[in-house]
């Protein structure tokens, strides 16, 4: 009898388990054109948003929010209404309170961190040479005490006022108490003298003291500074930005202790228990805030936005579409050619259905319109609420399909080299023809990513740690005025893993030392700007793997067809011109016999 049994000798696992195809993801994110193309998306969105915040602050009284305002934004009630007319409220009176006592309180606060030895010979000279400074309150009237960014100018300079005599009585006092100890006398009992023992005491408290008072300086104003900046408020962009790194770097952790679903609904933030889907519901509403709250200049910001993204986003789709199809890298300039040529097509996807909706809400609120109607109105509304809830529905569907599609639609144009619509049709077609597989990927595509990203900046921390560190072993010296061990912990703090670019005391820094920690700063941002690029191309990269799995599920195409661009055959004019070849010529025949017979 004939044996019948089949032995398996290969299996393919890509197949059987098709969401590893997303495990390629990291491979095609991480490629230099796609970094460089991500990093100038970022930069270039970063540079328009801070000249739209620096114009806003020019022409508008309302280019200040104020500190935590968007999550007093999510808080229910009026409780966001009420703390931020609270801040507008007394903003004027505490900036005007500021100015006039600016000099008095940064004198007194100097002496409080200064703390210096009574009867020293440093605090006797600098008692007798700030006694020589006369230190005056500013006045502020009228229109002057009312406008914010007025009183808080006078206060910026009455504080530099105050900073540099402070500065310049420390130095004097410095060098008298100085010659005073070699001179052997005493500070405050001119019939005594010091004995060398004494002077070399005197001498190292005198160092201490006046490093003392330097590191007052600093920190004074520094806290003088953070006393204008909470008055003043913060900018728009800066608090929406900050915001939205918050709910996307606690998304993250929230993804690394396994919590997705947590915190739905939000009842409470800053308790931990808050998962990933929660922080992007949050982040949502920061959108929201900011659409609400500042309309113009969030269109503005979004436009702009959407437009680089549109073309270098569109570009880095290409360079994903060709390298995970094809195997095929292709330049930045050949990819940002397609997304030029496609660049109206991925501008408007995402705002087509935005547009519907818009549509759809008007005509419900018609409805709404109607019921002010006298009498018959609220027959009319009642009547037509059947229409509205249909066109709820309608909303309904388009929200949930780009909520859940928005990432499909890129690739689609990146793949097919189609348009804005075909974008839409497969995107909502796709996520809601395979709904549980279109989140088994993402789901996928999260874990993996996250871990992705958690290695990158554990290789950027380590690099910034490492290269912190060596300084810091070279340059041991100079960080005494700073109130650290050397002068590359005051221009550079120490990078940690959650931090990667720890802020910088500018205030305590002096002029060389602050041109020099700008320069840090940049090189610094740009280790830290390729790292968040690489979660944009990851973004990329997975959502293109993504398209390619659930367009072989639905329409049963390969995963290798790609849309390529042919080169155009030239037309026939441009064509050199070919002469046909004369044909031979045959010899004549001559007439046979029979024809002259029959002549």
């Amino acid at each position: 009898m004939a044996d019948d049994r089949n032995e398996i000798r290969h299996v393919n696992w890509a197949e059987l388990f098709s969401f590893t195809q997303i495990f390629k993801g990291f491979r095609l994110a991480i490629h230099p054109s796609k970094l460089v193309l991500a990093f100038a998306a970022i930069a270039l969105t970063w540079l328009a948003a801070q000249g739209l915040q620096s114009a806003w602050k020019l022409s508008s009284t309302h280019g200040y929010v104020a500190p935590g305002e968007i999550m007093q934004y999510l808080q229910p009630g009026d409780a966001f209404s009420k703390g931020r007319q609270s801040w507008l409220d007394g903003r004027a009176e505490r900036a005007a309170d500021l100015a006039t006592s600016a000099q008095s309180t940064f004198v007194s606060g100097f002496r409080t961190k200064a703390d210096m030895t009574y009867g020293s010979h440093f605090q006797t000279q600098f008692q007798k040479l700030i006694a020589e400074v006369k230190f005056e309150s500013a006045k502020l009237e009228g229109d002057a005490a009312k406008n914010v960014c007025d009183a808080l100018g006078t206060a910026k300079k009455e504080i530099g006022f105050a900073h540099g005599k402070l500065d310049t009585v420390v130095t004097d006092a410095f060098s008298k108490a100085k010659d005073q100890i070699k001179e052997g006398k005493h500070p405050t009992d001119t019939t005594k003298s010091l004995s060398d023992s004494e002077k070399k005491t005197a001498l190292t408290q005198l160092d201490k003291e006046h490093a003392k008072a330097i590191q007052a300086l600093a920190s004074q104003r520094a806290t003088m500074q953070s006393q204008m900046d909470a008055i003043r408020g913060e900018g728009i962009f800066t608090a929406f930005a900050d915001y939205q790194w918050t709910c996307l770097y606690n998304g993250i952790v929230a993804v690394t202790q396994g919590n997705i679903f947590t915190g739905l609904p939000i009842a409470e933030r800053g308790t931990g228990q808050v998962g990933f889907l929660a922080w992007m519901l949050a982040g949502l509403s920061g959108v929201a805030w900011l659409l609400s709250e500042h309309v113009l200049f969030g269109l503005i910001l979004l436009v702009v936005t959407l437009a680089i993204w549109a073309l270098l986003g569109g570009a880095i789709h290409r360079m994903a579409a060709l390298h995970a199809t094809r195997d095929e890298k292709i330049s930045i300039k050949q990819a940002i050619q397609f997304a030029l040529s496609k660049w109206l097509s991925f501008f408007t996807a995402p705002l087509i259905p935005l547009a519907v909706v818009a549509v759809f809400g008007a005509l419900i609120m018609l409805g709404g319109v109607a019921g002010n109607l006298w009498g018959f109105g609220a027959i009319l509304m009642g009547v037509l609420l059947l229409l509205g809830i249909v066109m709820g529905l309608v909303i309904a569907f388009i929200v949930v399909g780009l909520t859940a599609g928005f990432g499909l639609m890129y690739p689609t144009i990146a793949v097919e080299g189609s348009d804005s619509f075909d974008a839409i049709s497969r995107s909502f077609a796709y996520v809601y023809a395979r709904p549980w597989r279109a989140a088994l990927y993402a789901l996928v595509a999260l874990l993996y990513g996250v871990a992705c990203y958690l290695f990158v900046r554990l290789f950027a921390w380590i690099a910034l740690a490492c290269t912190q560190g060596f300084l810091r072993w070279g340059c041991w010296q100079g960080g005494e005025a700073y109130g650290v061990n050397d002068k590359v912990s005051a221009m550079w703090p120490a990078p940690t893993f959650a931090q990667l670019q720890p802020d910088i005391p500018w205030a305590h820094l002096s002029g060389w030392e602050t041109v020099g920690a700008g320069f840090m700063w940049v090189w610094i941002a740009l280790i830290v700007g390729l790292t968040t690029a690489f979660l944009l191309s990851y973004a990329s990269s997975a959502n293109t793997m993504i398209y390619l799995l659930l367009r072989r599920r639905v329409d049963a195409t390969d995963m290798d067809d790609v849309y390529v661009q042919e080169p155009q055959d030239k037309p026939l004019a441009e064509q050199p011109a070919t002469t046909p070849e004369p044909e031979p010529t045959k010899p004549a025949e001559k007439p046979s016999d029979d024809a002259e017979k029959k002549e």
